[in-house]
């Protein structure tokens, strides 16, 4: 199957809002598609989660350096977490082994 890379507009004006220290990802969000959504400035976070909430239907991969984010992540089932791992300027794209929630389902 064919693999999109996207943004949301929230998670964009949040980059943009935060400034030079995430300028990096500012520029690489720029580079994706993005999909429009309706969320309140600053709520990224909670767009994020409601994409992939109740089993994350369209199969979205994650990729963020939010631990709090990567917390509420691991706690829905089925939703891979890509994460830079290594000092910053050398750090390498990781895959965050299944969350015990997504092992518990792949049970079923």
């Amino acid at each position: 199957s064919p693999c999109n890379l996207v943004v949301t507009n929230c998670v964009r004006k949040e980059l943009s809002k935060i400034g030079d220290s995430v300028s990096g990802a500012s520029l690489i969000a720029k580079r994706y598609e993005c999909i429009r959504c309706n969320c309140a400035e600053g709520m990224a976070r909670e767009c994020i989660q409601r994409m992939v909430s109740e089993g994350n239907p369209q199969h979205y991969i994650i990729a963020t350096q939010d631990k709090v984010l990567k917390d509420v992540l691991r706690k829905i089932e089925a939703v891979p977490i890509l994460y830079i791992a290594g000092n910053k300027g050398s750090g390498r794209i990781a895959l965050e082994p299944p969350s015990p929630v997504t092992l518990e389902g792949a049970k079923r």
